[in-house]
């Protein structure tokens, strides 16, 4: 294992409330990408208390509510994030969506939720029941977003559009998750299709 100076790529995230007419979602803004050295690379790997102090204190200094590090190390690309969750107790719940993902649009599900299966999502939505907000061409993202509901009674659900999924969820009996704060570690073998990670206790 070496000992040397290694570069961490770091990506920092700041936390912004959107507000619709029903609700109000926070998701996460890039706004910044540093390239940092750090000495015995290798105790990052090893020592997770030293690992979270020192990503915490780009995190305070940066003023970021989210921080994602990517560092190599033997052949292996480790990655890790931390949030920050602010303002929990103001939230009703959590979009079901843990990992950062970029976000393409949000739609607003109202009155009847059968449409769900024949309806076709984009840009040019045309429904009566669904009201569509694009977000494609800012970056935003989410993680675990905290969601706040301004009128319950009037929607019935909500549809996050990612670059890769559509994740629905339905306000009906929406019970309030609470998120534990955690980094998690994630690590690839160079020159390998295969992916394995671990989750830090």
């Amino acid at each position: 294992m070496s000992n040397g100076i290694g570069t961490v790529s770091i990506e920092l995230y700041r936390l912004n409330e959107y507000s619709f007419p029903e609700v109000s979602i926070s998701l996460y803004r890039f706004f910044k990408n540093l390239e940092l050295e750090y000495d015995n690379v290798d105790r990052l790997v090893n020592d997770e208390d030293l690992y979270l102090s020192w990503i915490m204190s780009i995190c305070s200094s940066e003023n970021a509510d989210l921080i994602k590090a990517t560092f190599r190390l033997n052949g292996v690309t480790h990655t890790a994030m931390y949030p920050i969750t602010k303002y929990r107790s103001s939230y009703d719940f959590y979009l079901p969506v843990p990992q950062l993902t970029r976000i393409k649009r949000i739609y607003l599900v109202y009155n009847d939720l059968s449409i769900l299966n024949r309806i076709v999502l984009g840009a040019g939505i045309q429904d009566s029941n669904i009201v569509s907000y694009d977000l494609s061409n800012d970056q935003l993202y989410v993680s675990s977003s905290p969601v706040k509901l301004i009128n319950r009674s009037s929607v019935k659900g909500i549809i996050v559009e990612l670059e890769d999924l559509v994740t629905f969820v339905p306000l009906e009996n929406m019970k309030r998750v609470e998120i534990v704060k955690r980094s998690r570690k994630r690590k690839r073998r160079a020159r390998r299709s295969k992916k394995k990670g671990r989750r830090l206790a």
